[in-house]
């Protein structure tokens, strides 16, 4: 066989898997458009009604994430009164990965010959859409990561096509950048840096002055919203206190299980873990190794630092793969023979692609969920109650849909967040003691303790006061309890 017609072919092969991979994305871009949401994300909007209701979040509803989110479902809430603006966020920041991968590669072998020009754009599209899905698999529905990949690869272009006057408009540019991706999740800032170093861009132009500008902002921002008092009082003492150390490894250790991040995306597509294994281990180059381990480090340990190794935890380490294989276009080995193999790899993965998603099923779900919600709210302004005390396990989905928020700061029954700090287990026993209503699934089947259980039948019953209305009809498979004494 000729070599222009295996170069044929192989473009032929390529050019299938993007349709393939191209194809799957529209259709997960409709999944998300749908409003499909996952469990924390329904608690990242219950958030964001808080805040429209004037309550703070950490000290007036807790979780473990920085404002961003937050804020982000406050807008949606305030303009549409859905998740319209965070699903169209995150359709855009799905749809853009494979543009971000794009945009240096091209500048990487704009002086290569025309075939091998050809060939490696359609293998970056391709590795940029497996990505996207891979992103999209693990991180959908609303959850933070997918929206931080994207805004971390653009602060990774930028700092590209920058790289030769990073003036103060830059820089501060940058710094936006830098904060809008760690306002999301903090563990992105890791991330930055082990791309940074992996670029080998000088430090403290591209990341140290960006940090202290994303810092002044920050804090800024906080005391504007005045959220900076609960940040530093409440979550980063939850955080640094509580949630870094929950876990009986310490986090430093936690980093070195590499061998998750492999597994994790061995359970999406073997091929695509052996993809980005490749890449990886290519890598470590001679005069490059130092850098490698240190970057390699700070991802894993992104990944880690929570303890929990959720799949979307292993969405962090999506910029530094992309990292990996911009520099391995700068090799001529790379592109001469390894790529080949990387190529077969993508072209696998891609067949991992799903083309259909449920959407009925989860209609359904949030029909039901708004149901229960609207049953709540009708009853809370009919009687004049200004909260409820939640006891749905994490997980729920109706509290995400009330106009009224429910009692915090733990307002989802997380036991492990309540016993992190007492001030939690007095504000969830005092509300217990005096919030009206309370909004249950099954006391019976619950993991409340048998005195918990006691207490909830002494003081509260089934039986509506008049207030509620004739109407009323207990929003099955839910119930609402009323204060009895």
């Amino acid at each position: 066989m000729t070599e222009e017609k295996m170069h044929r072919y192989i473009l032929i092969a390529l050019s299938t898997a993007i349709v393939l991979s191209f194809a799957g994305l529209i259709a997960r871009c409709y999944y998300e458009m749908s409003g499909v949401m996952y469990g924390d994300t329904m608690i990242f909007q219950t958030v964001g009604r808080g805040i429209l209701n004037g309550i703070l979040p950490y000290s007036g509803l807790f979780e473990t994430k920085p404002p961003g989110i937050f804020l982000m479902h406050t807008a949606s809430l305030w303009l549409f009164d859905s998740q319209l603006l965070v699903k169209i966020l995150q359709v855009l920041a799905l749809v853009s990965i494979p543009v971000l991968v794009l945009i240096p590669s091209i500048e990487n072998v704009s002086m290569r010959p025309a075939q091998q020009r050809q060939l490696v754009t359609l293998v970056t599209i391709l590795f940029g859409l497996v990505l996207s899905l891979y992103v999209a698999n693990q991180a959908g529905m609303g959850l933070v990561e997918s929206y931080g990949v994207a805004l971390a690869l653009l602060y990774l272009v930028l700092l590209q096509c920058w790289d030769q006057g990073l003036g103060p408009w830059k820089v501060f540019t940058l710094g936006v950048l830098m904060l809008l991706t760690i306002g999301l999740k903090e563990p992105f800032l890791l991330i930055l840096l082990s791309c940074v170093l992996l670029l080998q861009k000088n430090l403290l132009r591209s990341f140290v002055y960006p940090f202290c500008i994303a810092a002044m902002l920050g804090l800024a921002a906080l005391f504007l919203l005045g959220y900076l008092e609960p940040f530093f009082s409440v979550y980063l003492k939850h955080m640094l206190g509580f949630h870094v150390y929950q876990q009986n490894a310490p986090f430093v250790l936690r980093a070195l299980q590499i061998w998750r991040t492999f597994i994790n995306m061995g359970a999406y597509s073997w091929w695509l873990a052996c993809a980005v294994s490749l890449l990886w281990v290519y890598s470590f180059s001679k005069g490059y190794i130092i850098r490698m381990v240190c970057s390699s480090y700070l991802f894993f340990l992104a990944i880690a630092i929570g303890g929990d190794f959720y799949g979307h935890h292993f969405i962090f380490a999506v910029p530094c793969f992309v990292v990996f294989f911009w520099n391995a276009l700068r090799r001529d080995i790379f592109l001469e023979k390894i790529i080949f193999g990387f190529l077969g790899l993508l072209i696998l993965a891609s067949l991992h692609t799903q083309l259909v998603y449920d959407v009925t099923s989860w209609r359904l779900e949030e029909k039901e969920f708004k149901e229960v919600a609207s049953v709540i709210d009708t009853v809370m302004d009919r009687c004049g109650y200004t909260e409820y005390i939640q006891m749905i396990p994490r997980g729920g989905g109706p509290f995400a849909y009330t106009k009224h928020s429910p009692s915090g700061p733990i307002f989802i029954h997380y036991s492990r967040f309540i016993g992190a700090s007492p001030m939690y287990q007095e504000k969830y026993i005092a509300a217990v003691k005096e919030v009206p209503l309370a909004f249950v699934l099954d006391i019976e089947t619950s993991n409340f303790t048998d005195f918990a259980k006691e207490f909830i039948r002494a003081n509260f019953s089934e039986v509506a006061p008049s207030c509620a209305g004739e109407d009323f009809m207990q929003p099955s498979p839910y119930y609402l309890l009323f204060r009895s004494s």
